[in-house]
């Protein structure tokens, strides 16, 4: 195992689901996905809590036709090898993109969670134990340890994309 991957998992797995921070969960999934010969970019924000400065590239990813999401519901996209919640919350452009994965289930649902308006800002409350969930940021409401990752997400014509 490499120092970096010793680093951000401190233990003897070599797996990025078992790094907590999400800035260091993406620096790790980029670092596996370059030892494998892929192409793949995280914000300086992971790479400034290793101390390091360096420029790595990360693809926008095509996933649906903006039409294809009925407003007020999300979509499931699998996008390389995640699962991505998409959501539409309004009839226009405003696209939220979420990992699909419940933490509490462990169930891949959360797209198929509702999308609800409190305390002035979007969530999606889980289909399974309606733990809510913040849109723009994977914040949970009931516990903040148990957030989920937010994925940028841009709409180009009428083309739904997701940075991974």
């Amino acid at each position: 195992m490499c120092n970096l991957c010793r680093r951000a998992t401190k233990s003897a797995q070599h797996n990025w689901t078992s790094v907590r921070s999400l800035p260091l969960r993406r620096l790790f999934k980029v670092h596996l996905a370059q030892q494998r010969g892929v192409d793949a970019k995280v914000g300086f924000d992971a790479l400034a809590l290793l101390g390091e400065r360096k420029e790595i590239t990360m693809n926008w990813n095509a996933v649906c036709d903006l039409n294809a999401i009925i407003p007020g519901t999300g979509v499931c996209a699998l996008v390389g090898e995640r699962q991505v919640a998409i959501f539409r919350p309004y009839a226009d452009a405003q696209v939220f993109a979420l990992d699909n994965i419940d933490p509490f289930a462990g169930a891949s649902v959360l797209s198929r969670g509702l999308t609800v308006e409190h305390d002035g800002e979007l969530w999606v409350a889980s289909p399974l134990k309606k733990q809510r969930f913040r849109l723009r940021d994977g914040v949970c409401y009931e516990s903040t340890e148990r957030s989920i990752e937010s994925f940028a997400v841009r709409v180009v014509g009428q083309q739904v994309e997701v940075q991974i």
